[in-house]
């Protein structure tokens, strides 16, 4: 596969990628880590790599009007912990291998910004380090969970039940599913069920509007 392949298509014409992300960091100069992002882009001189980046400049170019409006809110007293997590976004966009990781991690970078206090940024680093860890089939599966909530008919994975069962296993760990027993039965019957932070979760990484926090 050319590693091509691994970026958004919209920003596969060079040219297009660079004007938009020159706008954007120099909007982004106006946040206490508009520096950091000047020195991160600057530094980088692989042109796929570069395409990576530019994607969540389009992203944050898509709710410009959002992230203008809660720029001048970041709290520049949390701003190591803040840098971080800007620093770590763009560190995995930079090395990811999976157009939908580039996406998620995207969206999670205008989550961040658009609600940004020293209350969230605790729970902003908890979500961008479960998706550091988390597969893209993992993700999908708890996306399904999310989908379903939202009365939406998502189609089953085609896994076995092993692999199934280690999934569901690993986002009980995160905290981001929940189960019950019914016990109703002579055979128990277990329930799995979106948890309230997995909604969060979910949110954030979409990019949905206003995630409740």
């Amino acid at each position: 596969m050319s590693e091509e392949n691994y970026i958004p298509k919209e920003f596969l014409d060079y040219e297009v990628g660079e004007k938009v992300a020159g706008s954007i960091v120099m909007l982004l100069s106006e946040a206490p880590f508009g520096g950091l992002i000047n020195n991160i882009y600057t530094q980088i001189h692989n042109n796929n790599e570069r395409k990576r980046i530019n994607a969540i400049f389009k992203n944050i170019y898509e709710a410009v009007d959002e992230v203008k409006e809660n720029l001048a809110d970041l709290n520049k007293k949390s701003e190591e912990q803040l840098n971080l997590n800007v620093e770590v976004i763009f560190d995995e966009v930079r090395k990811a291998r999976s157009s939908k990781k580039i996406n998620y991690f995207s969206n999670s970078f205008v989550s961040l910004i658009s609600h940004c206090n020293q209350d969230n940024l605790d729970l902003d680093e908890l979500c961008i380090q479960i998706l550091m860890g988390l597969t893209n089939i993992e993700i999908k599966k708890l996306l399904r969970f999310y989908h379903k909530e939202k009365d939406k008919q998502p189609k089953d994975l085609e896994i076995d039940n092993a692999l199934n069962e280690g999934i569901r296993n690993r986002l009980l760990n995160f905290g981001l599913i929940g189960k019950s027993v019914n016990t109703y039965y002579s055979n128990p019957i277990t329930h799995y069920h979106l948890s309230n932070f997995g909604t969060i979760f979910c949110e954030y990484i979409l990019g949905n509007d206003s995630p409740n926090y």
